[in-house]
């Protein structure tokens, strides 16, 4: 295999791609010629994953404004409780009394509906 001309050092290359747009590319070497190829080598490759397959903040963006992100839900959820009447204006903070893995955890839950809003 021929190698491209700027590489005059010896390293070790790798790239962990990921679903959620988080690739990595990752270098080692022992000396400072083998570093310096290696990360040419490493900006090189991560620019084109990034060409390819895009960054975590991209694919983001591109799922919130085409409507599939978990604000867009929430936001839905929360139009619709207001449409029947209750948007959780107040609510009150009470602690898991219950055996289990959440006890003595504190939650929030609506003072109107009673749902339960969420750990705090």
């Amino acid at each position: 295999m021929n190698e491209p001309e700027w590489i005059t050092g010896s390293f070790e290359g790798e790239v962990w791609l990921s679903t959620d747009g988080k690739n990595t590319v990752r270098i080692l070497a022992k000396d400072e010629a083998g570093r310096l190829s290696g990360l040419m080598w490493a900006k090189k490759t991560y620019e084109e994953l990034i060409a390819k397959y895009k960054t975590k903040q991209e694919i983001n963006k591109e799922t919130y404004q085409n409507g599939n992100g978990a604000s867009q839900t929430f936001k839905k959820e929360q139009d619709k409780e207001m449409q029947e009447g209750c948007a959780h204006q107040s609510y009150k903070v009470a602690v898991v009394k219950k055996d289990g893995p959440n006890q003595g955890k504190q939650f929030k839950s609506c003072n109107n509906c009673k749902k339960f809003l969420g750990f705090i």
